[in-house]
């Protein structure tokens, strides 16, 4: 759930009849030490139902290309940790009368 940011997603709550409290923005900073933390990565569903990364790249690009994708990330880990961060954002919302 990334093609949208804090001011969409209040809108749409807004639009559907919640009141928004206030929200929180922060950031989750993950790094990747070996193969096998880049494979759990590589293969993780970001919510039930969803395709992995590699399961999308595939799809997209190709079984070929998925194969090749994940070797990339495998030589970038040999070499040195990957480190990444992702923006999250709390928030509450509740029904409004």
């Amino acid at each position: 759930m990334t093609a949208f940011n804090e001011h969409t997603l209040i809108s749409h709550a807004a639009h559907a009849g919640f009141h928004i409290d206030p929200i929180d923005l922060d950031t989750v900073t993950t790094t990747l030490d070996d193969r096998a933390a880049v494979d759990a990565h590589l293969n993780r569903r970001p919510h039930p139902g969803a395709p992995t990364p590699l399961e999308t790249a595939a799809t997209a690009l190709g079984v070929d290309f998925a194969r090749r994708y994940r070797h990339a990330w495998h030589q970038a880990v040999d070499q040195r940790p990957i480190t990444y961060t992702t923006p999250v954002l709390y928030l509450t919302a509740t029904i409004t009368s």
